[in-house]
């Protein structure tokens, strides 16, 4: 007796992959946004970081010129970017699935019922 069924995926929405993407990388751009916050107030409460300043040289970045007022709105904008650019790659894969799924058959996927 087979308790498994089988499906197969031959076309996928572009869309769908878009927006799953796009927040995907979002959530996970403000995560490390929050970690970086929470990194920040635990240095200087501990008073190790020597200001801002200091956070961002232990952060490796001594050289750029970043005070608190500006560092959110370039990490919101860095954010949105990257995860546009992550979104288009997403899509590009999505769209060369479409393409590619009639020659080879699509992608099956085999469950099993218990």
């Amino acid at each position: 007796m087979n308790d498994s069924s089988m499906v197969v995926v031959r076309e996928v929405r572009i869309m769908s992959i878009v927006r799953v993407v796009f927040w995907l990388c979002l959530s996970l751009f403000a995560v490390g946004g929050v970690g970086l916050l929470a990194l920040y107030v635990v240095g200087a409460a501990a008073g190790g970081l020597g200001g801002f300043r200091g956070f961002m040289t232990s952060l490796g970045l001594s050289g750029l010129w970043l005070n608190p007022l500006t560092f959110v709105p370039i990490f919101s904008i860095v954010a949105g970017v990257g995860s546009a650019v992550a979104a288009a790659a997403g899509a590009l894969v999505g769209l060369l699935y479409n393409a590619l799924s009639p020659l080879v058959g699509g992608v099956e996927i085999v469950s099993r019922e218990r």
